[in-house]
């Protein structure tokens, strides 16, 4: 008996590896607020 191997993690249905799990901005919606630096820095 060998062991299974790991099946992939979901997150939602959808493969974690998928998901690009980092912060994009809209150069074109971007207002200049910084707001995602303020967000970021709490993570």
């Amino acid at each position: 008996m060998g062991t299974q191997p790991a099946k992939p993690s979901l997150w939602h249905g959808i493969a974690r590896e998928t998901i690009p799990w980092f912060p994009t901005v809209n150069r074109d919606k971007c207002i200049g607020c910084e707001l995602v630096l303020v967000h970021e820095a709490k993570l």
